[in-house]
């Protein structure tokens, strides 16, 4: 592989992992545009540790808390030996911090069973309910305290993805890989995004965020497998749909990614490690994960800008155009 294709692969993959817009399809479509040789599975892994990379030092701060407070959680729910104090499935834990006395209740806590916990308001409103400009916003952290039950909420949206990737493993890298089949999922998944992106109400922030959220957006995170339908794609539909904020949706579909994304890079490390890497393949390798790494750290980050102003309307309109383009090279190739 030359150094060039290495670093143009790094790079659309760091940039269409985190984009609504499919990494896997347009991984395999460009080689095919390109007529590429297939980079083998060594450079597939580089690529991934490159956009886990980005997605890790992005995010290490929630990261930090997240493991922070689902550890507190254990120790809380007894696990350990310790007194039983909340109930995962039964509610948001309590807060344990001075500001808990004098906050407010949500209602969703006043009804049936549910601990109190400090209310916060969406991000973009104040405590009046009010609207924030966004660019205040933006430099608000994210509330990852006010939902310590965030970690199980990633553990169990990941067994979806998981378990679908362990039973289609083998139709994921062969019939999956259609150009035909890639044009058609971008396109359907283009007019789900538009329709979450009409229909749905965007009021939670990432705070509010539920088990049922988590439930359904770590299904639609499953479908993923089939190039073409984007991992991010659906759960960000998903998270629109089930009213997450855009920014909220998307912040919460790269948390719950990046156990699959390592997951991706981890079961193929053995497989390196025993055949070893060839001389000629370093660099490439080298190359191509830094610029993964780099185009996903830049590419979450405008993302995440870009949303707290703008819809995803845009990646639709490439989603639908991309679509009926390759339908057209297929068919004039006679794929």
């Amino acid at each position: 592989m030359g150094l060039t294709e290495a670093i143009i692969l790094g790079l659309v993959q760091g940039v269409t992992e985190f984009l609504p817009i499919s990494s896997s399809a347009h991984l395999v479509i460009l080689p095919w545009l390109l007529g590429w040789h297939d980079p083998g599975l060594t450079f597939d892994v580089g690529l991934h540790l490159g956009t886990f990379a980005a997605v890790v030092a992005y995010f290490w701060r929630d990261w930090v808390l997240i493991v922070r407070d689902f550890a507190g959680s254990l120790f809380r729910s007894g696990l350990f030996g310790l007194r039983s104090s909340w109930r995962p499935f039964g509610g948001l834990p309590a807060m344990k911090n001075a500001a808990a006395g004098s906050a407010g209740v949500s209602p969703a806590n006043r009804r049936g069973g549910f601990q109190t916990r400090p209310y916060a308001p969406p991000i973009g409103q104040d405590e009046s309910g009010a609207g924030v400009p966004p660019e205040h916003t933006s430099q608000r952290p994210v509330a990852l305290g006010r939902n310590s039950s965030l970690g199980w909420f990633v553990i169990l949206g990941t067994i979806p993805g998981v378990m679908v990737g362990v039973l289609f493993e083998h139709e994921a890298e062969t019939i999956f890989r259609d150009v035909r089949l890639i044009a058609v999922m971008l396109m359907l998944l283009g007019v789900v995004l538009l329709l979450a992106e009409r229909l749905a109400q965007h009021v939670r922030g990432l705070e509010r965020v539920s088990l049922v959220d988590s439930v359904f957006i770590g299904l639609a995170q499953a479908f993923a497998i089939i190039p073409g339908v984007s991992r991010s794609g659906s759960t960000i539909s998903m998270g629109l749909f089930r009213g997450l904020e855009r920014g909220a949706a998307a912040r919460f579909s790269f948390l719950l990614g990046t156990p699959i994304i390592l997951g991706a890079s981890a079961k193929r490390l053995p497989a390196i490690f025993t055949g070893g890497m060839p001389s000629d393949d370093r660099l490439p390798f080298i190359l191509g994960t830094a610029s993964s790494a780099v185009a996903g750290f830049a590419t979450i980050a405008l993302l995440l800008r870009y949303l707290q102003r703008h819809s995803t309307v845009p990646f639709v309109v490439y989603r639908l155009a991309l679509g009926v383009v390759l339908l057209g090279l297929a068919f004039w190739r006679g794929v």
